[in-house]
Formats: structure tokens, C-alpha cells, sequence
């Protein structure tokens, strides 16, 4: 069960001091030089003497990062470190300060909880493999700790590496979530609609007068059935985390075609297009690319009122691991080719930052509401891409999107 620590003794100054410290360091250090995420829990690891740190959601319990000081171990290997799945609901009106757990492996993990509503909730702990206490001191500065990167988020400068790095593993995780849940439910939904599809058919096949009121209640049916399967089809575009195997593309080709459509269709905002002569190909196939640019650029020309200007422009760039991490999607550090779309329309409200890529089905479109971004993201990180909302300066909105360069025997689709 849970308790509280299971004994009172005084850690040393040294410890207690450099954990004040990191809690200062916390509080008063400028964001440009607020440690990574990881580098954040190493420090905290340290400060309280401890072998281990880790950060995980709350209430869903999902592994967001953890440091090891004293051996490297995967997160999943190390979550949960206690030896019990414990129902913290329970103890939320009591949990003022830290608990302390018996350790899976030995010794004892100091678990706390910290965030807001705004900002969410997680879990918070430390881990030692010798310990089998953590005195009151220590419960209560891992609770200040908590108290001290609570302020951060909520002060209007978030702009902390840990605290972008944070952010973008709670929407990558909660993405991935609703994908497994998707997953399953389009390949459920998938079959019964497979049979009904299939038997309307097969009733439109009987000799049945087109006039009748049978004919016209079973063409209902099949058409009910064929937008079933359109709309599970993009379910499975949003869930999808399988990239198709050697599919490459030119960016400039899909363009030129998206650049037709859009002068066919489009009146009032313009589409303009600046590319490189020489751009290489990505790791997507032009069905995907066409499918992902037709959401942005539908997004971009929905967030236009009257006429406008949506600019598509594409480079190569170098991305190193501390940027990738900072985008949402399954981006590594490599070649990639940077495609930003940027419109001068009225921009993403603080709301609608926090909500895209968190909660799938938000939508601030007042037509086609549904998941497209959410659909865009399932393609890109499926590729081993990613994708950004940027605030411009002047207003409006640009998508910055990460494909990698295709390896150069790949043949182009």
C-alpha cells in the first residue's frame, strides 16, 4: 500500500544543499541555458544523491524520459521502477508531498506528482538501489522541485529546451495512443462494413426494378457502406506508423500538380510556389506527400477570409538530434528536405496550440471538421518525418514540414 516515508532521518548537508541548488538553478537560469530534458533528470538524479529520475503522464502512466547516473537502462526496461501498480487517484486529496515506494529490483523510489490543469499532470520520482527510506527532507524538496518546474510552465516563458522537449513527447505519446486505438477499431469497423458493402451488391444484382422503393433504399445502403470504407481508410492514414517499403517521390512534380489544382479550383488566394532547381527526392510516396500537402493547404486557405497568399517554399537542411527531438513526429538527425507553407491568415490561438496534435479530433476549421493535420502527422511520422506550427510575425500561420532524403537507388513513384 502506499505511505508515507518510512523513516525520518536527516539526509546530509551535502545532499540537501545540492538540492536547493538545483532548485535555484531551476528558478533563476535564463531558458537558453535550462538543461534537455534528459540532461534536466540527470541533474535532478545527482542533486538528490539518487541512482535514477523519470517522468511519466498522469493519470495514464505513460514513460516519458528517464536518466540513469548509475547504469543506462531503457525506459520501458525501468517503468514502472515499484514493485506494485498503485492507484495514485485515490490519494491525489492527500499527495501534499512525495511517497515513498518499494523499488521492483530493491531499494526504493520517492514518487510525487507535479503540473497544473492547463498544463496536465505527471509523475514525478526518484530511485536509489540501496535505500529503503527517504527522509521528510527529501520528500519535501522533491515536492519544491515539482513546485519550481510548475512555475516554469506556467510562466509565459516556455521556451525552456525541457520544457519544448516535454511538450513534444506528451503530444507524440497521446498521437500514438489514439493511433493503437484507431488501429483496432478501423480494422473492426473495417470487416462489418466489408459484409455490408459486399451483401448490398450483391442485392443490387437481383432483378429489381430501378424505380421501386427497394432499389432506391438498397443504392442507399451501398452508397452509406462505400463512404464507411472512404472514412475508415482515413482512419487508417491516421493510425498508420508502417512506412511503404523503398517509395521515394520528387517534391517539385507534386507540387506542380497540387499548383494545377489549386488554379482549377481556387479564386481569391493565391498559391506561390519557390523552390530550388535542384531539390532531391523523400522517403514518401507521391500519394502519401499529395495526400499530406492537400490537408496543410486546405487548413491554410480555411484560415484565409477573403483573398490571401499561401507561399510554399522547400530546402535542404542538416537536423541534428536536439531538433529533431523538439518536433512532433518520428524525426531523426540526418538530411532532410524542409517544406514550410505559410498563409496570412488569422493565425493559431493559445488554445489551439496546446490542442493540435494533443486531442486528434480538434478541429477549429467551420467546414470538413474532422483530423486532417492528425492524418498528415500519422503519414509523416510513419516516414520517419515530422511537422511544426509557427506563429508568423506579421500573422498567419506556417507548417514547417521534415521529410528525409531519399537514399539515392531509390526508385521515385
Amino acid at each position: 500500500m502506499l505511505g508515507t516515508p518510512t523513516a525520518l532521518q536527516t539526509p546530509p548537508l551535502c545532499t540537501s544543499q545540492s538540492a536547493v541548488d538545483f532548485i535555484h538553478r531551476l528558478l533563476i537560469l535564463p531558458a537558453e541555458e535550462q538543461p534537455s530534458l534528459d540532461g534536466l533528470l540527470d541533474e535532478l538524479a545527482t542533486a538528490f544523491g539518487a541512482n535514477a529520475a523519470g517522468l511519466a503522464t498522469f493519470p495514464e502512466a505513460i514513460p516519458l524520459c528517464y536518466s540513469s547516473v548509475s547504469s543506462p537502462r531503457a525506459l520501458d526496461e525501468a517503468f514502472p521502477p515499484w514493485s506494485e501498480q498503485f492507484d495514485l487517484t485515490e490519494h491525489l486529496p492527500h499527495l501534499h508531498t512525495a511517497l515513498t515506494l518499494p523499488r521492483r529490483a530493491g531499494g526504493s523510489c520517492l514518487l510525487t506528482l507535479m503540473g497544473t490543469p492547463e498544463c496536465g499532470a505527471w509523475m514525478l520520482w526518484l530511485e536509489e538501489d540501496d535505500r529503503t527510506f527517504w527522509s521528510e527532507s527529501d520528500a519535501v524538496l522533491l515536492t519544491m522541485v515539482c513546485q519550481a518546474l510548475t512555475h516554469r510552465l506556467t510562466r509565459d516563458e516556455r521556451a525552456t529546451p525541457w520544457a519544448v522537449q516535454l511538450d513534444r513527447s506528451i503530444r507524440r505519446m497521446r498521437m500514438d495512443t489514439a493511433a493503437r486505438i484507431v488501429r483496432r477499431l478501423s480494422h473492426d469497423f473495417g470487416n462489418i462494413l466489408t459484409g455490408i458493402l459486399g451483401f448490398g451488391e450483391l442485392a443490387l444484382a437481383h432483378p429489381t426494378a430501378s424505380n421501386s422503393p427497394l432499389y432506391d433504399f438498397l443504392s442507399e445502403v451501398h452508397r452509406a457502406a462505400k463512404s464507411g470504407t472512404q472514412y475508415i481508410n482515413q482512419l487508417r492514414l491516421l493510425s498508420r506508423r508502417q512506412p511503404a517499403i523503398n517509395r521515394s517521390c520528387s517534391l517539385a512534380d507534386v507540387l506542380a500538380e497540387a499548383r494545377r489544382e489549386w488554379r482549377a479550383t481556387s479564386t481569391d488566394v493565391r498559391l506561390q510556389v519557390h523552390l530550388p532547381e535542384e531539390l532531391p527526392a523523400v522517403t514518401v510516396g507521391a500519394d502519401e506527400l499529395r495526400q499530406v500537402l492537400a490537408i496543410v493547404l486546405e487548413n491554410a486557405r480555411e484560415a484565409i477570409v477573403g483573398a490571401g497568399v499561401i507561399e510554399i517554399s522547400a530546402q535542404t537542411i542538416e537536423v541534428i538530434a536536439e531538433e529533431a527531438g523538439r518536433l512532433v513526429g518520428n524525426v531523426r538527425s540526418g538530411t532532410h528536405v524542409e517544406i514550410c507553407i505559410a498563409d496570412n491568415g488569422s493565425g493559431l490561438t493559445s488554445e489551439a496550440q496546446r490542442k493540435l496534435f494533443t486531442e486528434p479530433f480538434f478541429s477549429t476549421r467551420p467546414r470538413n471538421r474532422g483530423f486532417g493535420l492528425a492524418m498528415a502527422y500519422g503519414i509523416l511520422a510513419a516516414h520517419r518525418g515530422g511537422i511544426e506550427l509557427l506563429p508568423r510575425p506579421a500573422g498567419g500561420t506556417t507548417a514547417r514540414l521534415l521529410l528525409p532524403v531519399a537514399a539515392s537507388t531509390a526508385p521515385a513513384f
